[in-house]
């Protein structure tokens, strides 16, 4: 026994390297901040890295680019408060991150191919996929 005592004992894994778990995190706070005005600039001081280098990790293990995700995580809870509210469309814009209209439009079509007052009629929630490479902000530019 005391020759494979070794053999049994529990290690620990890592489950991931750091910069995974970072980017977990980073999700993690994307989830519980939507409806705040989020960038990559904000993101990658709030977790200390480097916005170039969080842009590309995050792609790498995602699949998303970040502003995609973003978009993604808002126009999933849209949805839910367009099919299980009766808030008005204006009031759903500015709760779920977005800053005008016109902008949730757009990116509501761009992921469910439909207008968010389509969707409230229909009520069909299509899978979103990841959307083909865009290219991340530099720093300094424009928040989502």
């Amino acid at each position: 026994m005391a020759q494979h005592a070794g053999e049994s004992s529990y290690e620990p894994q890592e489950l991931s390297d750091s910069i995974t778990q970072k980017v977990y995190a980073v999700t993690s706070y994307i989830h519980r901040h939507y409806a705040s005005e989020l960038s990559l600039e904000y993101l990658a001081e709030k977790f200390f890295i480097s916005p170039y280098y969080l842009s590309h990790q995050f792609r790498r293990v995602t699949g998303f680019s970040l502003i995609n995700y973003i978009q993604i995580t808002r126009v999933r809870n849209a949805q839910q408060l367009l099919l299980y509210t009766d808030m008005k469309i204006a009031d759903i814009t500015t709760s779920c991150g977005f800053t005008s209209f016109s902008q949730f439009n757009r990116v509501f079509n761009k992921f469910c191919h439909t207008s968010p007052s389509q969707f409230r009629v229909n009520g069909v929630v299509t899978p979103i996929t990841a959307i083909p490479f865009e290219k991340e902000p530099s720093p300094g530019s424009t928040k989502v």
